[in-house]
């Protein structure tokens, strides 16, 4: 799914977490950068277009993922990176949690 992220500064004009921003508008398909978003004061609206119901939505891997999505699923998961120096670890330390709530 397509999500509009709303920057604060509606005159903003640059890159946030891998979002590029034209007047303080960004968009984005990454759930964790959502989630960052929402957590720092940005507006997300989901984008409402119909979507091919053949298509399934593909949960990027953990090893694949940029700093800035590392870091949004750890806060949504509680998780504290700050011990971590890469985001090979963060990425373990992540999948390490994951494991102990199932």
């Amino acid at each position: 799914m397509k999500y509009t992220i709303k920057s604060p500064n509606q005159k903003y004009n640059g890159v946030s977490a891998s979002v590029a921003f034209v007047e303080g508008v960004g968009e984005t398909d990454s759930d964790y950068l959502v989630a960052w978003f929402k957590a720092k004061g940005y507006k997300v609206e989901a984008d409402t277009e119909v979507v091919d119901k053949g298509e399934k939505p593909v949960e990027k891997t953990l090893s694949k993922m940029t700093t800035a999505e590392l870091e949004a699923k750890a806060e949504e998961l509680s998780i504290d990176l700050a011990d971590c120096k890469n985001n090979a670890e963060r990425a373990a330390k992540i999948a390490d949690a994951l494991e102990l709530e199932e």
